[in-house]
């Protein structure tokens, strides 16, 4: 409903009009969309936008930011991929910031722009050079500091220097600039 206040790449594209509007998001060319970021004020015209936009595109990402995050299984049910509760991260942090305040300080830090360190999340292909190597193998050999594994098991934080990486799994890992 309002341009947002962030950097647009060329990638992005933003158009103004009813976000749950069949022929708004027909203008909007959802159909050929890879992803749709909804990031309204109003969480049920979000739900809504969903509903229209999967029936308009079955395999577009969605990614839907909830303000309250009891909406959050709603959301999923009616179709976003990814959906992210603002509130409720910060809700979080605030929550532990007097008992663990360099917890917050690193989470703050580590997803700032202005750090020299980023998240990169790199899917494992057949001929990857990380495939049947452990996590030791690989803290060993490079300066990959891998953070998480999603694989058919689920994600895992901090996986174990034994765990075996496998085609398909996708590894979390932070970089240095």
């Amino acid at each position: 409903e309002n341009r947002p206040d962030i950097e647009f790449s060329k990638n992005v594209q933003y158009m103004d009009g009813d976000p749950h509007d069949r022929s708004t998001l027909e203008n909007a060319n959802v159909s050929k969309a890879k992803n749709i970021m909804l990031c309204m004020n109003n969480d049920s015209k979000i739900l809504l936008a969903i509903h229209v936009i999967r029936e308009l595109n079955p395999w577009t990402n969605i990614i839907a930011k909830m303000n309250d995050p009891g909406y959050i299984p709603m959301a999923e049910s009616a179709g976003a991929d990814q959906t992210i509760a603002p509130a409720a991260l910060a809700g979080r942090l605030l929550s532990i910031v007097t008992k663990q305040p360099y917890v917050v300080k690193w989470f703050l830090q580590a997803t700032s722009v202005s750090m020299h360190e980023h998240f990169v999340e790199y899917p494992v292909q057949e001929k990857s050079l990380f495939v049947n190597k452990t996590i030791a193998d690989i803290r060993r050999d490079s300066k990959l500091k891998i953070i998480g594994i999603e694989s058919g098991d689920g994600f895992e934080k901090l996986p174990s220097e034994s765990y075996t990486i496998s085609p398909g799994d996708k590894l979390i890992v932070m970089v240095s600039d």
